[in-house]
């Protein structure tokens, strides 16, 4: 078995970005009315942009109850009690646009409005379908250049029995790396003078590191910028030459 993988970069046509608007309030009704408000003035804002209306989608997700604690009795004994005092209500709004300029543009009218948390960003390509082809055509090529030069140490190439493919779409939300940059004693002993110790806040580190693994076939430059990522791999699937030497001792 011989065999080839290739990586193909597509670069984004599109983008989608998801934010959540949340509200709380005594009623249902209450928190309806806020992100009622909130979405008409971002949904304003947007169209400003000279985004198409249909590329603004409003995607209700849920109202849930809220509780508190309260003190109280209950046969002569002090407890605490939760007790229901209003709702809390959730919607995302997804907008699809060209370019990260555009996304972040419109990001920052969000936050004007008080948004503070973006769900996701998501990238898409309508051209997927021809860079998968295009990725399998060149694993195939590159896996027979392989062989021919594994193979050349016969007399005569063995003939090709069999041959498999897979091909992987790999997204940018899949190809970020997110860890701890920490430096420091592992082992804070006991509390100092009786008080506890609390660590201050130390935020993961994210970045864009694209594809790792290693291929034939590798594009250029480094990554720089978040692609979609097709990965390709073809096996090559040659007659055993033992089996030639047992055909030819029968």
């Amino acid at each position: 078995m011989v065999e080839g993988t290739v990586e193909v970069r597509s670069k984004p046509e599109m983008l989608r970005v998801v934010i959540a608007l949340t509200s709380e309030g005594a009623s249902a009704e209450e928190c309806q009315r806020q992100i009622k408000e909130q979405t008409a003035a971002i949904r304003q804002d947007w169209l400003s942009m000279q985004i198409p209306e249909e590329n603004i989608v409003e995607d209700f997700i849920s109202v849930l109850p809220r509780y508190e604690w309260e003190s109280g009795k209950w046969e002569e004994e002090n407890i605490r009690i939760q007790k229901h005092n209003g709702y809390r209500m959730q919607s995302n709004l997804h907008l699809v646009v060209e370019n990260e300029t555009d996304a972040m543009q419109a990001i920052d009218k969000a936050f004007r409005h008080g948004v503070a948390e973006v769900v996701t960003f998501d990238y898409w390509s309508s051209n997927l379908t021809e860079e998968k082809q295009k990725a399998m055509s060149a694993a195939v090529e590159a896996a027979k250049a392989k062989a021919k030069i594994l193979l050349a140490v016969f007399d005569a190439p063995p003939k090709v029995i069999n041959v498999q493919e897979s091909t992987k779409v790999y997204f940018p939300h899949e190809l970020y790396r997110t860890y701890e940059n920490v430096l420091e004693e592992d082992y804070l002993g006991r509390y100092w003078k009786e008080r506890a110790q609390i660590k201050a806040y130390r935020p993961k580190m994210t970045f864009y590191q694209g594809m790792t693994q290693q291929s034939d076939i590798i594009p250029k430059p480094i990554a720089l910028h978040p692609e979609i990522s097709i990965v390709s791999t073809v096996r090559i699937y040659y007659q055993s030459p033992a089996d030639k030497e047992v055909e030819d001792a029968e």
